[in-house]
């Protein structure tokens, strides 16, 4: 009995270990994740000649050499999402928009940059969630076997 017993607690012991690095494995992806994540700039720009959105991806993929998360188009105006995980600036974006369209104006109207507190948030909204919810399952499992394995 004391055999079985002694087993039956390295299997326990061997589960608990097994459980905080999944944790940390689950902790360390999630922050992997969005540190690809953190670096997104918000521009509105206006064009005065029409442009499409293929067209402007290709600027920008070629000037910038970034992405193009999400574009929306409203008449000559767009709401443009880039991917700055690099550290590059969003002048870099302005900049190359002119020179690629430097016979027409262009009127940057709003830079915004989104960081940490988003980074925050998705990590709160996201990866929390999925973190807790392993825990309680192991804590829920670890509890049942301990009692089990102590009768």
């Amino acid at each position: 009995m004391k055999k079985i017993f002694n087993k039956s607690k390295k299997i326990f012991y061997f589960l608990l270990v097994f459980e905080v690095i999944g944790v940390i494995v689950l902790t360390t992806i999630g922050l992997r994740v969005l540190s690809g994540i953190r670096g997104m700039t918000e521009i509105t720009v206006q064009f005065s000649n029409p442009i499409t959105i293929t067209e402007l991806k290709n600027v920008i993929d070629k000037q910038y050499n970034g992405s193009i998360i999400k574009a929306c188009k409203h008449e000559n105006q767009f709401l443009i999402h880039i991917d700055t995980s690099s550290n590059d600036f969003p002048e870099k974006i302005i900049q190359a928009l002119q020179v690629t369209r430097s016979s027409e104006k262009i009127t940057i109207q709003k830079v915004d940059t989104i960081g940490s507190k988003g980074s925050k948030r998705m990590f709160l909204n996201a990866c929390l969630p999925t973190i807790l919810t392993f825990v309680s399952i192991i804590v829920f499992v670890d509890i049942w076997l301990w009692r089990f394995l102590r009768k």
